[in-house]
Formats: structure tokens, C-alpha cells, sequence
């Protein structure tokens, strides 16, 4: 059993009234019997389910009341988490909890309650075994335990109910009252005639009660008596449709009956039932021609309340909102005590229903509750409008609606398991875990073979991980995955095994616990899976993680690759949603990466294709403005400019405006329009003189100057920047470095050239940039023009070691021959040359060079030798 499992005992009323052969003793003694199992045997598995998982040694600080709206909530906190045992004796109103290997901390003492469920809870400290006895306020109470991981803690929740335990509820028979005799005759609607042998009556003679009953006959012939009295027996057999016949031939047979008004009624009744009862779609027009014809034949009859009802239903059933509405408000305007108005008043609430009214329909059903609480009507409505409401994503509605339904009618989630999954989700989306995880473990428990308890169980996997809670996590799709092998929801649970694996590799997983394949080896249980899919979503699901996985190592090409495989399921699909979602995502993750690697063609590539995905415009501000700035940077400045212009447009803070501005001052000086990158430098510092991007302006202003041959103002700006944080001193440096060497002041020169080499930290880039390499080179070849040959040399030599595929290479070769012939070392100047005239890689020009001086080398030798 997965860890964080709540465990619950439910002790309330039994079925033993409905037994009729046990006398109240018996019934009373077979509850008890009843509960009292029941609560032994659900402590005993749980403590045995829950026991083992946790080292046995923990100390039971205290005991706090806790929060909850409905029961009386006690927390036991704990060092850690550890086993305990569960002991219920409701008769005595009492709960015992026992902690085995368990010490009592100094702040656990008894405590009394004013409370409506709980008395007391006592402290016993029996050496390696504590003990905490609840007493309670009522023996019918609902007990519910489980054990938190974080904090470490029991704990307990009480609901009392006020029905007595044990208490049988038995109805007693009795016979209905007889009616005085004046009052039978008023009400019978089928006078039965006079018997012949009928006793002496003083003050009438025989003759006189001969003609009474000769006129009570004839009576009887002409109100159809025996046709009456055949239809209606057919009629109290259901034998609609024989009835009917019966009924109609009687209005043609006496259209003068006195039982006229009773025949017309009963007529309509047997019309409709017999579509009502016998067919799965009827069709009313009959029933309800004849209920019109009997209420305007008969307004005053006593059923023409019965009859107006009747013809609202029907049109309520065949969708005539108005003709129904109508006459369901005209039944309760007539009589407010009817008897059928309930009914009227249920009918014209499902109505609200019908033309999408819910809310309103689930204020007409509470008015109604409050008169009829056990209506069947409003208990199917409740459960529909709640069902309404989840399906449209009105959460708050239907959770509110779901939580009321279930309280007043708790056997419906016994009936329909899927209402308990429906309140978990919504509580999954509201992100209330816990809440969530009770109604999901409500419906394992209960129905652990339903495909939708594994579902649940996936979902559980999912609360945890959303969590951050890795290890119960794992725990619960471990679980999960060898459930039923080979099948959708397993193959879930193990994709997100390798999902854990991918987020979170370092954790302490044992093969003795868990199937640890696919943790361990994410990508190969992607592919696996892949292969063998055993549904769309699985495959789908299984893609996204690949996708996931891919991105979360920045292999941003392949995780877009993976996310595009679930385009084709269509916009309707969650899966597109998702791949939409993360192909953005992807996107803005690598053109942030590639911009400060200075990628500048993967980021157009993965836009462009981004493009023709047809996913809708990129919003996010600061991945457009690096998108124009790789399109700067690689010269298409047309194209730059329309993304900071598009960024102008949304950035209605000017989060971006002076990072726009300077990148047009840079546009400018690439461009050669120095004046313009001059004027837009200064322009900025003007305007944004504490923006963060103020070096990056002093530079680009140094640079139009320098442009321009104003030295010096360019050697004051770079002064200025070497002073500002942010600053790059090393290329700041280099830049005054080259001004000095274009004014032949070499010393200067050389000192910034080596400035620019000390204040490079290599650390923070991954390749070094060309100005440093460029300065190693320049060092030398000043070193040497200052004829410090040694030190030239060395630098030259660092520099060749250093950076060999440097186009100042050859040169630098040419310059160590002439250094080793300065210094008098013609050997190796001959040597030199010789390997520049004939090395790999020279420019052709160079190898001629150096030829061309080994002969002259040569031949000053042979001049020197002859001398």
C-alpha cells in the first residue's frame, strides 16, 4: 500500500431494522456485533498496511487541535514517522491508539476537550509503548486516521452523528382511522345499488320500497353501471390499452352518465400509461388530448388538479418549456396545498436545467429541499447539475454543489464511484493535494477494480510529484506500473518512472524496493514504450515526456523536433496544447543560450522553423529583441530593425527602449555613419544616464570617436569606461592599445597591450576572443619594433604556442628569423626560415618571402666569409 494512504472508519447506522423477523434486542444486539467488527478488523489492516514502512524509533512530541471546518481535527507530531495500532470500542464511547518502540516527549500530556465529539484524550507511558485513549462525546461517530510524511504527524479527525447507536427505528402499522359513514358516502365513487332483501324501514311500505328500487335499477341502465364497473377492473389490472377502448366506447355509449367526469380522467390516465410505462420513448399526443378534453369538459372535477399536473409532465417531457412552465405556475397559483406541487416545483426546476439555467435550477432545488428533503427528483438533479458544471470547468460551482449532494445523500458515492474521481480532479486543479488524494484513495479503496481506481492511482503519482514529493511519488507509480502489465495506465505509471529520473536522478532509489529500469534509464523506456504504445494518449504522453527530457538536458533542437510529432492530434487535443506550450518554451530557453554563446545562425534556424509552424507570434518581449539582434549581428539589419520595432510597440513600460537605442547607435557605426553613432551615444547617455547599459553607450561612443580619428576624446571615453562596474576592461584595454600604436607611441602601446592580457579572465568564456589572441601577436611584434628582442621573442613564441591558426602567424614566424639574425644566431634564422619557406598551411607570398630572404642570408654570409 502506497505511503500517505488515509485510512477510514465509518460506523453509523446498519440495515438490521429492515430485517422484520428480529425483535428490537436481536436487531440492537447483530448492529452492535456488526460494528464492532467492522471497526476491529479495519484497525487491524491498516496498522498492519501502514506498519513496516518506517523505522520503529520516533518520540511523540505533543498533542495540537487542528484546523478543519467540519470535525474535531487532533494532531499526535512526531519526531519521524513511525508504525501505530488503532483499537475502537464505540459501546464506550472510547478510541485507543498504541505507539509500539515509541518514547512520550516532555510536552505530551492528557488533555480534556470542550468540544461537541471528543471528552478527553489520556497519556499512558507504558516503557516502550504509548498509549492515547480518546473518549468521546458520542458512540455513533466517524472516525478517520492517517499518517503525514511532512511534518511527521497522525492525524485524527471526529464527526459525531446524534442518532444513538444501536437505536432501531421501527414503524409501527397501524390501520387508517374509519370514516363516519355520512362522510363514505359523499367520497365513494362508485355507488354500489341497493339490496333487494333490504330490512324493515318504519314509515315506507313495501310498494314505496319496491318502486325505490325499481328506480335505482333503471338508474343504474342509464349511468352504465356494468360498463363502468368492467372498464375499471380492466384498469386496476393495467390493462391500459383494454381499458381505454372500454372508456372511450362508454362516453359514446352514455353521454349522460353521472360517472361521466370520472371516465373522462380515467380515460386520459390510461392513455398515458399506456406509452408512460410500456414504451422507452412514448409518445404523449393521445394522453394529452385526452387530459385537455376531460379538463374542459370537467373544470370543477376533484381531479382536475391531478389532470392539470399531468399536462405540464407531458409537455414537460416532450420539450414544450413554455406550455409546461405555463401550467406547472398555474397548478400552484390554484392551490398552494396541493399536493402535487412539490412535483410542480421539481418539474419547473428540471426545466431551468433543460434551457441551461443551472444555477438557478440548483436554487429552485434547495427551496425545494428545504419542504421535501428526501426528494428523488432533486437528488438525480443535484448530481446532474454538479456533473454540469464540472464538465464546463466551473470548479467552484461544481465542487460546491458536489460537496452539499454528497453530505445529504452520502450512499450516491457507493452507487457512482466516478462522483468521488470527478471531486478529486477538481480539487487536483485547484491544486489542493491533500483534499484531492482522500477522494482518490475514497475510490481505490471502494472499487479497486475499476479502470478508473488505476487511473486514480496514476493521479496520485501526479499530486505527489507536482509536490515536489519524488520519493512517495515513485512509490505510487511504481505501484502503478505493475498493476495490470501491459496496459495503458501501467504503462503511464512507468513513463513516470523515467520522468523522476530525468528531474531528479539523485535519489536514493533501491532495487529491492522498486522496478528501477526505467528510473535509472529514462530515454530507453521512452523508446520501449514508444514501440509498444498500447493507446494514442500513451504514445502521445510518452512523446511529450521525450520532448521534456530532451529540454531539460538543452538539447533544444531535438526536444522542438520531439514536440512537433504532436501537432498533427489537432488543436482539440491536450497533447497539441502542450507541444504548443513547450515548443515556445524551447524556443525562448535556446535563443536566451545561443545569444550569450553568440549562436547567432541556430537562433534564426529554430525561429525560422518556429515561423512555419503556424503556432501563433512570439510575445515574449526579450526573446524578440535577441532575435534582432542575431539578425544585427550577422548583418541583416533590415530584418533587426523590424523586430525592435515590433518590441517598440509592445513595451508599453520601455523595459527594452534603451537596449533598442544603443543597438541603432551600433547599426550606425557598422554602417560607417560615425557622426550618427556619435550622436546617438551621447543621445543615450543624456537619456538614460542610470541605465545599466551606460558602458556599453561610453563605448560605443569611444569607438565613433576613435573612428573619426579623435584620439583623444576616444582615449577619455575609454579612461571614463575602465572606471564604470560592468565595464570590459580587458577589451577597453586593447581598444587604447591600438590608438597608441595608431599614434606611434609604442611604449603606451605595449603597456595597454599587456593590460588587455592581464585582465582577461578566461574563466568566465568558453573560447577566447580574437582581440586577446590579436594582442599576444601585437605584444611581439612591438617588443620588436622597440628592439626588445628577448622580449619579443618570448611573446612571439607564447603567442604562436597559444594561437597557431592566427592569420599574424607567418608573420610572426618571418619576425623570430630576423630576431635570431639580430641577435647574431644566422643558424636559427636559417632554420626558421627554412621551415616557414616549406611548412603546411603559409600563404604562398610568405614562402617566397622567406625563400627569397634565406638567399639573401646566404649570400651576406658568403660576403662575410670572403671578407
Amino acid at each position: 500500500m502506497s505511503r500517505g494512504i488515509y485510512f477510514a472508519l465509518y460506523f453509523g447506522k446498519t440495515n438490521c431494522d429492515k430485517i422484520p423477523m428480529l425483535n428490537t434486542k436481536l436487531q440492537t444486539f447483530v448492529r452492535i456485533a456488526l460494528i464492532l467488527a467492522l471497526g476491529l478488523s479495519a484497525s487491524s489492516v491498516n496498522a498492519q498496511e501502514i506498519g513496516g514502512l518506517f523505522a520503529p524509533d520516533s518520540t511523540i512530541k505533543r498533542l495540537r487541535i487542528g484546523p478543519h471546518p467540519e470535525y474535531t481535527r487532533i494532531l499526535v507530531d512526531l519526531s519521524k514517522p513511525t508504525t501505530y495500532q488503532v483499537k475502537a470500542d464505540f459501546l464506550k464511547k472510547l478510541i485507543v491508539l498504541e505507539f509500539p518502540n515509541v518514547a512520550a516527549g516532555p510536552d505530551l500530556h492528557s488533555r480534556r476537550f470542550v468540544d461537541k465529539n471528543l471528552e478527553q484524550i489520556s497519556v499512558e507511558n507504558l516503557g516502550d509503548v504509548v498509549r492515547l485513549s480518546l473518549k468521546l462525546q458520542n458512540a455513533n461517530t466517524r472516525f478517520f486516521h492517517h499518517l503525514n510524511m511532512d511534518p511527521p504527524q497522525v492525524v485524527l479527525d471526529l464527526e459525531g452523528r446524534t442518532t444513538e447507536l444501536g437505536k432501531i427505528s421501527t414503524r409501527k402499522s397501524s390501520k387508517a382511522k374509519q370514516a363516519p359513514k355520512e362522510a363514505q358516502t359523499k367520497t365513494q365513487t362508485t355507488p354500489e345499488p341497493e339490496k333487494k332483501d333490504a330490512p324493515f324501514i318504519p314509515g315506507i311500505n313495501q310498494q314505496q320500497i319496491k318502486n325505490i328500487v325499481e328506480q335505482h335499477e333503471t338508474s343504474k341502465d342509464k349511468d352504465g353501471w356494468e360498463d363502468y364497473q368492467k372498464a375499471l377492473t380492466l384498469f386496476q389490472l393495467r390493462d391500459y390499452k383494454g381499458s381505454g377502448k372500454l372508456f372511450t366506447q362508454f362516453i359514446k355509449d352514455h353521454p349522460e352518465s353521472k360517472y361521466l367526469d370520472h371516465i373522462y380522467y380515467l380515460n386520459a390516465e390510461a392513455e398515458f400509461n399506456a406509452v408512460f410505462t410500456t414504451e422507452e420513448n412514448p409518445i404523449y399526443e393521445h394522453a394529452l388530448e385526452a387530459y385537455k378534453q376531460a379538463v374542459r369538459r370537467f373544470p370543477k372535477s376533484r381531479f382536475f388538479d391531478h389532470a392539470l399536473h399531468k399536462l405540464a409532465f407531458i409537455y414537460d417531457r416532450m420539450n414544450y418549456v413554455l406550455e409546461a412552465r405555463t401550467l406547472y405556475n398555474e397548478g400552484i397559483k390554484r392551490n398552494s396545498r396541493s399536493l402535487y406541487n412539490e412535483a410542480r416545483e421539481g418539474g419547473l426546476a428540471s426545466m431551468l436545467m433543460k434551457v441551461g439555467q443551472y444555477k438557478e435550477a440548483y436554487e429552485a432545488f434547495q427551496k425545494l429541499l428545504k419542504k421535501a428533503p428526501k426528494d428523488p427528483n432533486a437528488k438525480v438533479a443535484l448530481f446532474d447539475i454538479a456533473d454540469h458544471f464540472y464538465q464546463i470547468k466551473d470548479y467552484d460551482q461544481a465542487i460546491k454543489v458536489y460537496e452539499e449532494a454528497t453530505k445529504r445523500w452520502p450512499d450516491v458515492l457507493a452507487e457512482r464511484p466516478e462522483i468521488d474521481y470527478n471531486m478529486a480532479e477538481i480539487y487536483y486543479a485547484r491544486r489542493e493535494f491533500p483534499a484531492a488524494r482522500k477522494h482518490y484513495f475514497d475510490l481505490v479503496n471502494l472499487n479497486p477494480t475499476l479502470p478508473i481506481a488505476h487511473q486514480a492511482i496514476n493521479r496520485i503519482g501526479d499530486s505527489y510529484l507536482l509536490e515536489g514529493k519524488e520519493m512517495d511519488a515513485l512509490s505510487v507509480f511504481d505501484e502503478s506500473s505493475k498493476r495490470n502489465p501491459g496496459k495503458p495506465d501501467s504503462q503511464y505509471g512507468t513513463i513516470r518512472m523515467a520522468d523522476i529520473g530525468v528531474k531528479n536522478p539523485g535519489l536514493p532509489v533501491q532495487d529491492i524496493v522498486f522496478k528501477v529500469d526505467p528510473y535509472f534509464n529514462p530515454f530507453k523506456t521512452y523508446e520501449q514504450i514508444e514501440k509498444n504504445a498500447k493507446s494514442v494518449d500513451i504514445l502521445a504522453e510518452v512523446t511529450l515526456s521525450k520532448g521534456i527530457a530532451y529540454l531539460r538536458e538543452q538539447n533544444f533542437l531535438n526536444a522542438i523536433e520531439t514536440f512537433k510529432k504532436l501537432l498533427p492530434l489537432g488543436a482539440s487535443s491536450k497533447y497539441y496544447q502542450e507541444a504548443k506550450k513547450y515548443i515556445r518554451q524551447t524556443l525562448i530557453q535556446l535563443v536566451d543560450v545561443y545569444t550569450r554563446e553568440k549562436g547567432y545562425l541556430p537562433i534564426l534556424y529554430a525561429y525560422s522553423d518556429f515561423t512555419g509552424l503556424s503556432l501563433g507570434k512570439l510575445q515574449n518581449l526579450r526573446t524578440l529583441i535577441q532575435i534582432g539582434e542575431a539578425y544585427q549581428n550577422i548583418g541583416m539589419f533590415q530584418e533587426a530593425l523590424k523586430f525592435y520595432e515590433q518590441v517598440k510597440r509592445m513595451d508599453s513600460r520601455e523595459t527594452f527602449a534603451d537596449r533598442i537605442f544603443l543597438n541603432l547607435g551600433r547599426i550606425h557605426l557598422t554602417n560607417d555613419n560615425f557622426d550618427e553613432a556619435e550622436m546617438v551615444a551621447q543621445g543615450f547617455l543624456t537619456k538614460y544616464p542610470r541605465s545599466v547599459r551606460v558602458p556599453a553607450a561610453i563605448e560605443l561612443l569611444a569607438e565613433a570617436n576613435q573612428k573619426q580619428n579623435k584620439y583623444d576624446e576616444a582615449l577619455g571615453n575609454y579612461k571614463t569606461l575602465l572606471g564604470k562596474d560592468g565595464a570590459d576592461i580587458s577589451r577597453t584595454f586593447y581598444r587604447m592599445a591600438q590608438i597608441h600604436e595608431i599614434q606611434k607611441d609604442f611604449p603606451s602601446s605595449i603597456q595597454e597591450y599587456g593590460n588587455a592580457i592581464a585582465n582577461f579572465d578566461k574563466t568566465m568564456v568558453n573560447a577566447i576572443p580574437e582581440y586577446i589572441q590579436e594582442s599576444y601577436y601585437k605584444l611581439g611584434i612591438l617588443n620588436y619594433q622597440q628592439r626588445d628582442y628577448p622580449q619579443a621573442l618570448k611573446t612571439l613564441e607564447t603567442a604562436i604556442q597559444l594561437y597557431p591558426k592566427h592569420p599574424l602567424r607567418e608573420w610572426a614566424e618571418m619576425l623570430r628569423a630576423e630576431i635570431y639574425k639580430e641577435t647574431n644566431d644566422g643558424e636559427k634564422a636559417l632554420s626558421q626560415l627554412a621551415s616557414l619557406a616549406t611548412g603546411e598551411g603559409f600563404d604562398d607570398l610568405m614562402k617566397q618571402a622567406a625563400k627569397t630572404r634565406m638567399q639573401v642570408l646566404d649570400w651576406e654570409k658568403k660576403i662575410k666569409d670572403q671578407l
